[in-house]
């Protein structure tokens, strides 16, 4: 009996149009998006066709385009831009400094200040006893 060996593409993405993988091809595809939107905004912002205003406009363009080949193609530790991006917005919203204030008494449980109900208090005093 022959034995075959399929292709499970673990360690490597395959290649789709131009070498180029199908994450990078749809990050350059929103990209091109992006600027078809920009310039079409910034033609209805700044009507004329003046030589100032479409050098402006292709400024934006080419900045757009250049940002989106980045995203695209480069890669630190192995890892996409996308992904360093994400990791760089949960480190902003983490919290940095968290407080512990442990609770000396039972006193300071049943305190109307202390935050917590007085259900959940008399739960845990129920358990206790049993």
């Amino acid at each position: 009996m022959k034995k075959t060996e399929f292709p499970t593409f673990l360690n490597e993405q395959p290649t789709v149009v131009f070498g180029r993988t199908m994450r990078e091809l749809m990050v350059i595809m929103i990209g091109m998006g992006l600027t078809y939107a920009v310039w079409a905004n910034l033609t209805v912002l700044l009507p004329g066709s003046g030589i100032g205003i479409t050098l402006f406009k292709t400024l934006w363009v080419i900045l757009i385009m250049s940002a989106t080949i980045v995203v695209a193609l480069v890669k630190v530790a192995s890892r996409p831009l996308e992904e360093w991006a994400l990791v760089g917005f949960f480190y902003c919203c983490t919290p940095k400094v968290f407080l512990y204030i442990p609770f000396d008494d039972v006193e300071m449980l049943h305190s109307p200040d202390s935050g917590l109900r007085q259900s959940h208090v008399r739960d845990a005093d129920e358990d206790d006893s049993n």
